[in-house]
């Protein structure tokens, strides 16, 4: 589902943003890019996150692995402010950068050296199954709209007793915190979002 975004004015506050997002029930690690050679370059960006995610890389060795190097992430957060993100890939693992993308405008490689006598290693770009809000500190509020979905004020929710257990209908109000993470059980989730100015 695409984000939707939209400004509301109330009372006496601004709503900063206000959108709607997907939660999936498995992480999609080639969301972003798909399967192709490491380079030093440019990748193709096949498609958007799903909500505001982290952004993880992939990495398959092709015999003995590559000179790794780093894979720069350009693009914005939920207030659309442009964002980087650095993330240095780990052969044969998935690894995942700091920063919550709403939108991936480009995938960079940089310093990626293929292995004497062997093919490129491959890499892959996506999402993992859990959405966050970096909300700067500002009030937010978030509602179920559909599926079961577990809350965390830390960077990855998980579906476990650190986590605040939602299902459809279940909104809450002005959680003032830096990050805010939201994972669905295998019945995905979808969630609404309102940030509000009240610094």
């Amino acid at each position: 589902m695409a984000v939707i975004q939209r400004v509301l004015d109330f009372q006496f506050h601004k709503a900063l943003k206000v959108f709607q997002g997907t939660l999936h029930t498995a992480a999609d690690t080639d969301r972003i890019v798909t399967t192709t050679n490491m380079k030093v370059g440019a990748y193709t960006v096949a498609a958007q996150p799903y909500c505001p995610s982290l952004i993880t890389v992939t990495t398959t060795a092709s015999g003995t692995a590559d000179t790794q190097g780093t894979i720069t992430v350009v693009g914005t957060d939920i207030f659309d402010v442009a964002q980087t993100d650095v993330i240095i890939p780990v052969a044969g693992s998935t690894v995942s950068g700091v920063k919550y993308f709403k939108t991936v405008t480009s995938v960079t490689g940089a310093g990626w050296v293929i292995d004497v006598g062997a093919g490129n290693d491959t890499i892959v770009v996506g999402v993992p199954a859990s959405g966050g809000l970096y909300t700067k500190g500002y009030p937010v509020t978030v509602g179920i709209i559909t599926g079961n979905v577990w809350m965390n004020p830390l960077t990855t929710a998980v579906a476990d007793t650190t986590s605040i257990p939602l299902i459809a209908g279940d909104t809450v109000l002005n959680q003032v915190v830096d990050t805010l993470s939201l994972i669905s059980d295998g019945s995905g989730g979808t969630f609404y979002a309102i940030i509000m100015d009240a610094k």
